[in-house]
């Protein structure tokens, strides 16, 4: 299975992660964790399945809060715009809080007309000519303070406390801007980038539990149960596993195409 990532242009990255793309033959079953951003995805090989059922061909992957595993049906081709925790919202101005946890046809965020341009683009380079195009109209007239700030809070820079005290707003009203513009609650958000930091970490679980600041390693395996639906152990070694593909060896990041 070959993965890589792409830098988008200088004017979209404090919005959009990265693009990528990922092919190669049927593989196993892939376990999907939530890692606190969104994404467009379109398969242009065989359409994997989720429960049972074909994913859509193009899609928007909302924040999701717990896994989901998918099954390869044959030759695989994706290509996914990752866009950054808050940059859907800057970019389109959705709801976030609509698409948690689920997954809709592309066109209900893009449109239909950029659906089948993307579907029927013949390479790596023109997907992301036309996604850059249809992004780079809806940039804000300047960067948001909440884009970079949710950014930052992903990355382990700035805490949640930090964000809320910096937004000038009252608690609740934090609340329902961060859900609108990011997905999920604030808690829900702060827990995951916790998991998230554990999940990346070395050394036994309970070493992993204190350095990421889990009460105790009961309390950590609490949070890998919501978000992964079992026990840590049952996620080491998985070197590549989808969702952690772009923190591994395995990942291959370019500049351009």
């Amino acid at each position: 299975m070959r993965y890589a990532e792409f830098h988008p242009c200088e004017a979209l990255r404090p919005f959009v992660r990265c693009y990528w793309e990922l092919a190669g033959a049927a593989g196993p079953p892939e376990t999907i964790l939530p890692d606190g951003r969104t994404e467009l995805v379109f398969q242009f090989g065989d359409v994997f399945l989720e429960n049972g059922s074909p994913q859509p061909r193009a899609m928007f992957v909302g924040q999701m809060s717990k896994s989901t595993t998918v099954h390869t049906t044959g030759r695989v081709g994706c290509f996914g715009v990752r866009f950054e925790s808050a940059g859907i919202w800057a970019l389109f101005g959705n709801r976030q809080v609509d698409f948690a946890n689920r997954i809709v046809r592309a066109s209900d965020v893009v449109g239909a007309a950029v659906e089948r341009r993307l579907l029927g683009a013949s390479d790596t380079a023109e997907r992301i000519a036309i996604v850059e195009s249809m992004l780079l109209p809806r940039l804000p007239g300047r960067e948001t303070v909440w884009c970079a700030a949710v950014s930052s809070v992903l990355s382990g820079t700035l805490s949640i406390a930090e964000l809320r005290d910096g937004s000038g707003v009252g608690v609740r009203q934090f609340e329902r801007l961060f859900e609108t513009r990011v997905g999920l609650t604030p808690s829900v958000f702060a827990r995951l980038v916790r998991f998230r930091k554990a999940l990346t970490s070395s050394g036994s679980w309970v070493d992993v539990a204190g350095d990421c600041e889990y009460y105790d390693q009961s309390h950590l395996i609490r949070d890998f149960n919501e978000f992964t639906g079992g026990p840590p152990s049952r996620l080491r070694p998985d070197p590549l596993m989808l969702s952690t593909l772009s923190h591994s060896s395995n990942t291959t990041v370019l500049e351009s195409v």
